[in-house]
């Protein structure tokens, strides 16, 4: 489809209306559309080839000769009329396609890149120079559609050349431009950009102004003072949409006569409000995650499951996988820019045995996607039964508002009880009520939600059975035999004096560890097994030697504090059964 819309418009003479070809309102927006179909997500390979052709270059070096031509004294603009930011504008993505891209001769390509700096340079003189038409109050000079799209320019030209955007001037020429909304949503009238022969004077649509401001290049929190303005014109597109006997649409309020809806409009209608949609769900989320405390990662960061940082431990599934690769696979990988979307989990039950380092990891999987992360715990829905449940139901209507962030909740098994074994009505009715609330949230897809907890033996079916609430039941177990070696070796090998004897020492404490591994060892969590590989260690600074009966004798002692003991060590075993992946 996309290759068929190239050749149309590669065989459509590139004007308007009376317009000569090449002129320049046309010829820059045709440019530009053909250059952004090689752009991702595109990349059609087809298209790639077709602008290459003989013929597409031919037309495409004479379009692009008539915009240099056009901005020769570094913006555009049409005879009568003074120099436009919205032409310059087009001007300026035309040619920075081709320095992007460099289709056309090495010659032509550079002339592009330069003319490009110029317009850029432009853009900067002409924001400061409506900005002092406005301080000025000088109306009849102020133009505010020229201040949009000379402050784009800008913006966008400071961020390809690597140059610092100046947030002052740029908060101060959103807040102008916005001050001259109307109340209905719209800007009034700008001056003319030119004139059909057959419509008069041709202006720019407000729709046109707001896809062209909110953009990446203007940072988005700039914006969230004008939430109630953006508004506004998402009203005004509301009262306003045509229903057409075969098409719906809107059509620009500057066009006299007609009444269909129009394509240009429409789709200038439709890239900005999903945009505004944009900004309002990015100030939405922040208010939330400010409410809920949350943690801010700047980037992903995927270092609190390296090796250095993290001993892993074996999922018993058939074939046994690693903690840290399920965590990679499903949750943190797939949920990346370019991850695979068939991977994708959102939810997962970590449980466990108290030390194995649930929580760490909800928050490693969120500093692993560089989303934020929001720790629950059951005092956040602390009250009376009845204001447990309202509690709940708010905090999640709240949560649901997210978008790509980590929400653990800690030790909440209190709320979803095992129903069949629970007498009071009010308790069941909790349990009801909160699987109801995580079964939407789930269903949403749009956040990665986590119940830590230590045993399931009090959670109720409806999470615990394959098919339940959750993608993910991972028992977060104590480091594996390997891990537990490599834990040894590592601290051992942070001490200068055991260098010449890693060989000896590694092979007396791995013969003691395999002994012990079943009956004893594979119970120590995390902090339990640094704890007694740190007495080891001590032990042998003193003595210079590292002697199994020693450390049989160490592990009598360190056994006795573990949690993974007496009656737990059967619930642990039982725990098992429960690992799956949905």
């Amino acid at each position: 489809m996309l290759t068929r819309v190239a050749k149309t418009l590669i065989g459509l003479p590139w004007k308007s209306e009376d317009l000569a070809e090449n002129n320049p309102y046309s010829a820059p927006i045709a440019i530009r559309t053909l250059y952004r179909l090689l752009e991702p997500p595109v990349q059609e390979t087809a298209i790639s080839a077709l602008l290459r052709e003989p013929s597409s270059k031919t037309k495409l070096t004479a379009a692009m000769q008539a915009v240099l031509k056009a901005t020769e004294e570094g913006a555009a603009h049409f005879e009568q009329y003074e120099a436009s930011a919205y032409l310059s504008y087009w001007s300026f993505r035309a040619l920075r396609s081709e320095a992007q891209h460099t289709l056309l001769d090495a010659a032509l390509t550079e002339q592009c890149a330069k003319r490009a700096i110029a317009i850029g340079e432009w853009a900067e003189r002409e924001v400061h120079r409506h900005l002092a038409y406005d301080a000025a109050q000088d109306a009849a000079s102020f133009d505010a559609t020229q201040l949009t799209y000379a402050i784009r320019i800008y913006a966008q030209h400071s961020g390809i050349v690597k140059k610092p955007l100046n947030q002052k001037l740029v908060a101060k020429a959103i807040e102008v431009i916005f001050s001259r909304q109307m109340p209905d949503g719209l800007w009034p009238k700008a001056h003319p950009i030119f004139h059909y022969k057959t419509r008069g004077n041709v202006y720019t649509f407000t729709f046109e102004m707001l896809d062209v401001i909110l953009s990446k290049w203007l940072p988005a929190e700039l914006f969230h003072p004008y939430v109630d303005k953006l508004e506004a014109s998402l009203h005004w597109a509301e009262q306003n949409r045509i229903e057409g006997a075969k098409t719906s649409g809107w059509r620009s309020n500057h066009i006299p006569f007609g009444s269909e809806a129009e394509g240009w409009s429409t789709a200038a209608v439709l890239i900005s409000m999903w945009k505004v949609r944009t900004i309002v769900s990015r100030n939405l989320n922040e208010e939330i995650l400010n409410e809920f405390r949350a943690q801010r990662f700047a980037r992903p960061d995927d270092t609190p499951l390296a090796e250095d940082k993290f001993y892993d431990c074996d999922v018993p599934l058939t074939p046994t996988q690693s903690l840290k690769g399920i965590l990679k696979k499903y949750l943190i990988l797939p949920h990346r820019p370019d991850g695979t979307k068939e991977d994708r989990r959102y939810s997962a039950v970590f449980f466990g045995p108290p030390g194995t380092a649930k929580t760490t990891l909800a928050e490693a999987i969120a500093r692993g996607l560089g989303w934020p992360y929001i720790y629950l715990q059951t005092s956040d829905f602390a009250g009376e039964m009845n204001q447990v449940i309202g509690k709940a139901r708010d905090v999640f209507s709240r949560l649901a508002l997210l978008e790509q962030a980590v929400i653990l909740f800690d030790e909440v098994e209190e709320f979803v009880r095992d129903r069949d074994k629970e007498k009071s009505p009010q308790s069941r009715m909790l349990t009801t009520s909160m699987l109801s609330l995580i079964q939407d949230l789930r269903g949403q897809k749009k956040v990665i939600f986590i119940v830590a907890t230590n045993f399931l033996d009090k959670f109720d079916a409806a999470i615990t059975r394959p098919g339940g609430r959750f993608d993910l039941m991972i028992l977060v177990a104590p480091p594996s035999r390997s891990e537990k070696e490599r834990m040894f070796r590592d601290q051992l090998l942070k001490k200068e004096m055991f260098k010449d004897k890693e060989t000896e020492f590694c092979s007396v404490f791995n013969t003691f560890l395999a002994k012990n591994y079943e009956t004893e060892i594979q119970l120590f969590a995390f902090a339990e097994w640094r704890s007694f590989v740190e007495e080891a260690l001590r032990h042998a600074e003193t003595t210079s030697t590292m002697v199994e009966h020693e450390l049989e004798s160490m592990l009598t002692r360190h056994k006795e504090g573990i949690a993974i003991r007496g009656s737990l060590r059967k619930a642990y075993s039982a725990s098992k059964k429960f690992v799956r992946i949905s």
